[in-house]
C-alpha cells in the first residue's frame, strides 16, 4: 500500500470545531490536492468559498499540539501543513502553519493558476486549557484582548470566570471577578480619563476629571469635586460643603445655610423645640 511521508501544504476549508461530528476542539478540514485530489478541473478563477466544490475536502483533521492545554484553530484560507499518521490518507493531523503563501504560490502550475483563497474574513484567535482558562484575541479592527481563568461555558461568548479585557476601541481596561455561574461579580473599568468599580449589588465608585462619586445600591450618593463635597440620600436630602460654607436641604426644599458669619434658615414653618 502506498504510504504518505512528510508534510503536505494545504488550505483550511472549515474551522468551526463546534459543528456536529467534530471530535474535539482544534480540528479542521482542509483542501490538499496532493493527497485528496480534485473533484473537477480547477482552472477557473474562483472565490475561496466556491473552491471547495472543485477539490475534495478532508474529514476532520486532528491538531498536533505541543501540550494538551494548547488550543489554537487556524482561520479559513490559511495554509497549514498536514501529515498522515502511519502514512494513511484517512488519518491526517495538522502540525503547523506556513506564512507568506497563498494557493497560487503553493500550487504554482498551469492547472491551478489563478486560484487564491479569500483570507479577508477575520475571526477570533483563542488559546485555552482543559480547565477553561483561555486567552482570546479578537483579530479584527478595534478587536479586544481577553484573558479568562477557569471559564465555565464552552461557547466562548458567555464564559463565566475571572477576566481581564483590553479594549483599544474604548481606550479601556476591564477587570471582572465573578463566580462560576456569573451570579456574583465585581467589575473594575479603567478608561484613559476615568476609573469605575461596580459590584454585583449595584454599589459604585467612579472617578473622572471632575472628581469622585460614591453611590450605593440604594442610590445614596457622595460627590467630591473641585467645588467641594455633596452628599445626597435616596430621599433627595442633601448636604453641600463648599468654599462658601455648608448648606443643608431636605426633600421638601427647606434649607439651612451657614456662610461667612451668617446662618440662614428657610422654610414655610419654623419650630424650635427643647
Amino acid at each position: 500500500m502506498f504510504e504518505l511521508i512528510g508534510k503536505y501544504p494545504s488550505l483550511v476549508s472549515e474551522n468551526d470545531d463546534t459543528k456536529e461530528g467534530c471530535p474535539y476542539k482544534g480540528c479542521i478540514k482542509v483542501l490538499c490536492p496532493d493527497i485528496l485530489g480534485f473533484e473537477a478541473d480547477a482552472t477557473e478563477d474562483l472565490p475561496f468559498e466556491k473552491l471547495k466544490g472543485k477539490m475534495k475536502e478532508s474529514d476532520w483533521v486532528r491538531p498536533h499540539y505541543m501540550h494538551p492545554s494548547d488550543f489554537y484553530t487556524p482561520e479559513k484560507g490559511e495554509g497549514v501543513y498536514i501529515e498522515a499518521l502511519r502514512g494513511r490518507a484517512n488519518n491526517l493531523i495538522w502540525t503547523g502553519i506556513y506564512p507568506g503563501e497563498d494557493f497560487q504560490n503553493l500550487y504554482d502550475n498551469a492547472q491551478k493558476d489563478g486560484i487564491n483563497p479569500n483570507v479577508a474574513e477575520k475571526t477570533d484567535r483563542i488559546f485555552g486549557s482543559r480547565n477553561g482558562t483561555y486567552i482570546k484575541i479578537e483579530d479584527k479592527d478595534n478587536g479586544k484582548f481577553i484573558v479568562e481563568v477557569q471559564g465555565k461555558n464552552k461557547d466562548n461568548t458567555s464564559r463565566k470566570g475571572c477576566q481581564v479585557e483590553i479594549d483599544p476601541s474604548a481606550s479601556q481596561i476591564k477587570f471582572l471577578a465573578q463566580d462560576s455561574d456569573g451570579s456574583t461579580k465585581t467589575t473594575v473599568t479603567i478608561v484613559k480619563d476615568s476609573f469605575k468599580v461596580e459590584d454585583n449589588n449595584g454599589n459604585k465608585v467612579t472617578t473622572d476629571s471632575s472628581g469622585m462619586v460614591l453611590e450605593d445600591k440604594n442610590s445614596n450618593k457622595q460627590e467630591m469635586t473641585s467645588s467641594g463635597i455633596k452628599i445626597t440620600d435616596k430621599n433627595n436630602n442633601k448636604i453641600e460643603m463648599t468654599s462658601s460654607g455648608i448648606k443643608i436641604t431636605d426633600k421638601n426644599n427647606n434649607t439651612i445655610e451657614m456662610a461667612s458669619t451668617n446662618v440662614k434658615i428657610n422654610g414655610d414653618n419654623l419650630k424650635v423645640t427643647q
